[in-house]
C-alpha cells in the first residue's frame, strides 16, 4: 500500500513538472494567437518576403549599424531584427529573415 502511494506521489509530482514547464505555453486568448490571421506569418504584413520586413531591406539589414531595430542577445550580439506590420503586430526575425516571435497589437 505504501509503494503505490508513494508511485502515485511520484507521478503527482512528475506530472506537475512536466506541467509547470513554460516554454510551449498556447496562447488562449484570441487576439495572441498565432490562428489569428492578424498574427499569422501567412499574413502578408507579417512575411519577411514583404520588402519592409525584408532582411534584404537596408533598416533591417545587420550591416546598417546605425540601424535602430536590432534584436540582440545578453552578451551584445545581433540576432536579429524587429518590425511593426501595417496591422500593427510586432514581427521578430533572425538575421536571414526567419520569423522567429511575435508580438501581438494590443500586447504591446
Amino acid at each position: 500500500m505504501i509503494k503505490k502511494v508513494c508511485a502515485a506521489a511520484l507521478t503527482l509530482c512528475a506530472s506537475a513538472y512536466v506541467l509547470a514547464d513554460d516554454t510551449a505555453v498556447p496562447a488562449y486568448n484570441w487576439d495572441s494567437s498565432s490562428l489569428n490571421f492578424n498574427n499569422s506569418s501567412s499574413n502578408w504584413d507579417n512575411s519577411s518576403q514583404q520588402f519592409d520586413q525584408s532582411p534584404y531591406n537596408w533598416n533591417n539589414s545587420s550591416y546598417n549599424w546605425g540601424s535602430n531595430n536590432g534584436v540582440y542577445n545578453n552578451l551584445g550580439e545581433r540576432q536579429g531584427y524587429s518590425t511593426e506590420s501595417q496591422s500593427g503586430v510586432q514581427n521578430y526575425y533572425n538575421n536571414l529573415g526567419e520569423r522567429e516571435a511575435y508580438q501581438p497589437k494590443d500586447a504591446q
